[in-house]
């Protein structure tokens, strides 16, 4: 008689993908009075050295606060960039001073917008991975989240997410 999940495993099979597609293993956190929803990456090709993040950063305090670092190991470096477009031409600017956070807003960071940059990358980053980053905050302090990896070519942050608890230290 066949063990009885041995029958299941297909389906569970297709359960796990279909949550690894859709993201629901994702995480929010927070920091204060900063909320960090959908920290999510893009897996990249072997040979390309550089990569990107994604989140959404919400101030739900009464003062503005300032992304002003970022860090993770998986890169030489990581930076704050945003993209603009002029003259149908796109181009990334490093924000130097980072990004501010009015207090009451959220600040999207997506494809073809602000993003944080991978440079030099250690290794590709592979689908369903997570990477580690670190956010630096100039009044919230910083906190440390994993961005989940998703399948090349994804555009928009995959639905669905966890409640996850922040490991942070007043910077």
């Amino acid at each position: 008689m066949p063990h009885p999940f041995r029958r299941l495993s297909p389906l569970l099979t297709l359960g796990l993908v279909l949550a690894a597609a859709t993201g629901a293993w994702a995480q929010n956190y927070q920091l204060g009075p900063i909320r960090i929803d959908k920290p999510w990456t893009r897996a990249t090709p072997p040979a390309v050295p550089t990569g990107a993040g994604y989140l959404s950063l919400t101030n739900e305090g009464r003062e503005a606060d300032r992304l002003i670092e970022v860090t993770s190991p998986i890169a030489g470096r990581a930076e704050i960039h945003t993209m603009e477009t002029a003259d149908d031409v796109a181009r990334m600017r490093w924000q130097k001073d980072g990004v501010a956070l009015p207090p009451g807003q959220t600040i999207e960071f997506k494809p073809g917008s602000t993003h944080i940059m991978f440079l030099d990358l250690a290794q590709p980053i592979r689908p369903g991975t997570r990477v580690p980053l670190t956010l630096v905050l100039e009044r919230a302090g910083k906190v440390e989240i994993e961005l989940v990896a998703a399948p090349m070519g994804t555009t928009s942050a995959p639905d669905g997410s966890k409640a996850g608890v922040a490991h942070h230290g007043k910077h």
